[in-house]
């Protein structure tokens, strides 16, 4: 009696019926061996970037964590205090005005990069021999130092700056009237970070096919229909993306503000991150810090999950 060997189908004598088996078995285990010797290799690459996220990033989290329900200032004792911060945050003045001024700040400035930045990559994707031009030019801002940038605006802004200068003795005080100064600090801030979400949703209407738009276009679609209908849904993710990644950046306004205006005038551009460095290392109260700091992850958390919830029905994935 024969049976045929599982690898090869020829036949085999009753006394060899196994042996096809053990090579496939050997080569099998030769084959994961080799595969979790890769896999080795690999964390052994991570470890160094797996130590720093360790040292610099999960270690302080849980210790602000810690921090927050306690009452330590710098060089005193920590004693425990449980939620005790938290409340002191919800009666605290300051941090309401902080609140109201972040808030103020993300209503008026997501919705300005995002549309001002689509509109620009639609722009210099429709440019054909300037378009890398344009978006060295237009990625400039975002590449070069907030901290630079925000000294230069603010010499311009001064009294006495260019913007008095050019408007004459009727120049508001931009940096010194309440209104003025968040309203200096939103445009500066747009002007800032329109080039990374150009760069970004101009890479992705470059991706949508151009056969669907000929299409389209010989069916006698304008140029409007075409944008709504075809390039929209197509890089609805990459949009999606920059609503995200800009609403966090916006909570998180720091430089702009400190550098530009310093949380004045009063503190009409104090915002939250601006009130929790202030907490921290001006009065070392670093436990009502932390506890600021929480809530402001916490808000940014529910914020993101309220746009993924929402991105399930405007998000087309399909290619």
């Amino acid at each position: 009696m024969t049976t045929a060997h599982p690898v090869r189908g020829r036949a085999l004598g009753p006394g060899q019926a196994g042996t096809g088996n053990a090579r496939v078995s050997n080569s099998d285990r030769r084959r994961r061996r080799g595969t979790s010797g890769h896999g080795n290799i690999g964390w052994l690459f991570l470890t160094p970037s797996l130590i720093g996220v360790l040292i610099f990033i999960v270690v302080p989290l849980l210790w602000s964590l810690v921090l927050s329900v306690m009452n330590w200032q710098l060089g005193g004792a920590a004693t425990f205090v449980g939620f005790d911060n938290y409340a002191r945050l919800f009666q605290d003045e300051g941090f309401r005005t902080a609140a109201l001024n972040t808030t103020v700040y993300v209503a008026a400035f997501v919705p300005a990069v995002v549309i001002l930045s689509l509109a620009m990559a639609a722009w210099i994707a429709a440019q054909k021999r300037q378009k890398p031009i344009f978006r060295i030019l237009y990625f400039l801002p975002f590449a070069t130092p907030i901290v630079a940038n925000m000294i230069v605006w603010k010499l311009m802004l001064t009294p006495g700056g260019l913007f008095s200068g050019l408007a004459g003795s009727g120049a508001p005080n931009f940096l010194g009237t309440g209104s003025w100064a968040m309203t200096s600090l939103i445009v500066v801030s747009v002007w800032q970070s329109l080039g990374y979400n150009m760069l970004i949703l101009g890479a992705a209407i470059d991706a949508v096919p151009e056969s669907q738009l000929e299409a389209a276009e010989i069916d006698g679609a304008g140029a409007l229909t075409r944008f709504r209908a075809i390039v929209l849904p197509m890089i609805s993710p990459s949009l999606f993306f920059v609503v995200i990644i800009t609403t966090i950046h916006a909570f998180q306004v720091f430089a702009q503000a400190y550098v530009l205006t310093g949380g004045g005038p009063g503190e009409a551009t104090m915002t939250v991150v601006m009130f929790i460095f202030q907490k921290a290392f001006t009065e070392l109260d670093f436990g009502y810090a932390s506890a600021a700091g929480w809530v402001l992850f916490f808000v940014i958390i529910i914020f993101t999950a309220i746009q993924g919830l929402v991105q399930r029905r405007n998000v087309n994935y399909d290619s």
